[in-house]
């Protein structure tokens, strides 16, 4: 599935309607989009009604059939424990202590309570496996400890309803080994009854600006965790993982993958005809495996966070114009 990110929490609702159309001429299946406790809950928790904004876009995208993917994120300062540093000098530090994970835990609820069926996928933080988003250093057992919280705090309103595990930057074998390892070791009694605490595997892997056909061994290696691997194919590793573990049914999603033609920190620039033949590859690559469910090509339109060399739209509202990889991906099928 074709999905399309979106943050509508910035936009007006004529900014993300004309955005939303862009998404139906791609074709696109589902709505992505963070959902931040820091930014919907920034004074405690919200009362009923709080977030209409976020309702109305929600109803929106239903109402043009288009799936939700919901990744929970951000902390409140009103949340931490005393002696936490704050949102501004650790914005992706996580919950982490029994009462942290006890005020996570009931943030979820709240969100899964307003918004039931209407959401199909949550995503459960975001490159969780970096320090860039885990604040204190990534670390296997405490994101076990997240996943668990919010896997049973969904499933309790949802049984239906998707749970994801955060979105690895690259394909970060070893750390997913050590997040089962984790689980199994902390939560002995109901790991394996409730799948390790999701439903699905989210990734994000990315492939500097090399195709996604290429395959360099130099490009697979042993970290802190076991074996990386920043092939674009090195998603087979983490579904083999899975399935040693006896779960090889489960699926995988790609929740970012793109290229800037400009070049941005580590990455090299990539030409946007260039970009566009890849992102047809990388389709088609994922279409013959037939375990992963959908793919999230990053970045829709810039933002003050998505710099404009990585978008699918160049411009803005209300002028937004389509590159050549907009429209390749707007010619895949389906």
């Amino acid at each position: 599935m074709k999905d399309f990110s979106i943050q509508p929490a910035t936009l007006t609702p004529a900014e993300y309607n004309s955005l939303l159309g862009f998404a139906q001429r791609a074709g696109a299946k589902v709505i992505s989009m963070d959902v931040s406790w820091s930014s919907y809950e920034p004074n405690g928790p919200a009362p009923a009604g709080e977030w209409s904004n976020l309702d109305a876009f929600v109803n929106d995208a239903g109402h043009r059939g288009m799936k939700l993917r919901f990744q929970l994120v951000g902390f409140p300062d009103w949340a931490r424990d005393r002696g936490d540093p704050s949102s501004a000098a650790a914005a992706w530090l996580a919950p982490s202590s029994p009462a942290e994970l006890a005020r996570w835990s009931q943030f979820v609820t709240r969100v899964v309570r307003n918004f039931g069926p209407k959401v199909t996928y949550y995503e459960i933080w975001n490159e969780e496996n970096i320090s860039t988003f885990w604040s204190a250093g990534p670390n296997p057992s405490q994101y076990a400890n997240l996943l668990e919280r919010s896997y049973l705090a969904i499933k309790a309103i949802d049984p239906s309803a998707e749970v994801m595990f955060g979105g690895l930057s690259r394909n970060d074998v070893g750390f997913l080994k050590r997040t089962y390892d984790a689980i199994d070791r902390q939560f002995p009694a109901t790991a394996v009854r409730d799948d390790h605490f999701f439903d699905i595997l989210g990734v994000h892997p990315y492939s500097d600006n090399r195709s996604p056909s290429a395959v360099k061994s130099n490009e697979v290696y042993h970290d802190a965790w076991g074996t990386m691997d920043e092939n674009f194919l090195g998603i087979e590793l983490l579904h083999n993982l899975m399935a040693a573990q006896g779960e090889g049914w489960k699926h995988l999603y790609i929740g970012e993958y793109g290229f800037s033609t400009a070049a941005w920190e580590k990455f090299s620039p990539v030409p946007d005809a260039t970009r566009a033949r890849y992102l047809t590859k990388a389709f088609a690559l994922v279409a013959r495996l037939g375990y992963v469910d959908g793919l999230c090509w990053y970045y829709t339109y810039s933002t003050p966070w998505n710099p404009s060399s990585w978008a699918l739209l160049q411009g803005s509202y209300p002028n937004y114009r389509p590159t050549r990889t907009f429209e390749a991906l707007a010619a895949i099928p389906g």
